[in-house]
C-alpha cells in the first residue's frame, strides 16, 4: 500500500543537482505541517534524487533526532505541488501507492495522532545523544482502513473544524489587542 525511501544528503559522486531539502528543523511542532522558512539547498547525486523527489501527498516521517522533550516519529504533509524538494537522510518518505485504498492526508492524520499520544516514544533509542526511531517496529503500527470515501468524509470534517478553531484563533487576537488599547488609555 505504501513505499517507505530514506532521505538523502550531499552527493558524492557527480552528476549532481541542486536540491531544497526539508529537514525535521522545517516541521512546525504538533501540527504536522511543514514550514518553507529556512530550507536548506545542497548539491545531491541526481540518481538519487531521481528516487527521492518529493510530490504532493508525501508523508515526512521523523526517524533520528528529538530532544528530551521531543520524541522521534513526527510527521509532516507535504502539500504542495513543487518541484526540486526532498527530505534529509535523518527522515524518511511515506508514499501512499494505492490511492484507491488509502488516503496519504488520512493515513498522515493517523501517524501524526499515534505521535501526539506519545506511543512512539517507547519506539525509540538513543545513541550518543541522538534519538532513533526503530522503524522496524514503527511500520508495525496496525491502521484502521475504513472505506475511503469515509477517510475522504474524516478529513474534510477535520478540514472544516481547523477553519473554524483558526478563525477563532484571529478573533481572540483581534480582542487581546483591543484590550491591550484600552488598557493602555486608562
Amino acid at each position: 500500500m505504501c513505499e517507505i525511501q530514506n532521505g538523502l544528503w550531499k552527493g558524492k559522486n557527480p552528476p549532481f543537482v541542486k536540491v531544497k531539502v526539508l529537514r525535521n528543523t522545517n516541521f512546525i511542532k504538533k501540527t504536522g505541517a511543514l514550514s518553507f522558512d529556512d530550507v536548506a539547498e545542497i548539491d545531491v547525486e541526481k540518481r538519487h534524487f531521481e528516487k527521492r523527489e518529493l510530490i504532493n501527498g508525501d508523508i515526512i516521517l521523523e526517524n533520528s533526532g528529538g530532544s528530551p522533550t521531543q520524541p522521534v516519529g513526527r510527521v509532516a504533509y507535504f502539500d504542495k505541488n513543487l518541484k526540486g524538494f526532498s527530505y534529509s537522510n535523518f527522515t524518511s518518505r511515506i508514499r501512499v501507492l494505492d490511492k484507491s485504498i488509502c488516503d496519504s492526508k488520512y493515513l498522515w492524520a493517523i501517524l501524526l495522532s499515534f505521535y501526539k499520544s506519545g506511543k512512539t516514544e517507547a519506539l525509540q533509542s538513543q545513541t550518543s545523544g541522538i534519538k532513533n526511531l526503530d522503524k522496524k517496529e514503527y511500520l508495525k503500527i496496525k491502521i484502521p482502513l475504513p472505506s475511503l470515501e469515509i477517510q475522504q468524509k474524516m478529513i474534510a470534517e477535520a478540514e472544516e473544524e481547523q477553519k473554524i478553531i483558526d478563525a477563532n484563533k484571529k478573533l481572540f487576537e483581534i480582542m487581546e489587542r483591543k484590550i491591550e488599547k484600552v488598557l493602555s488609555e486608562i
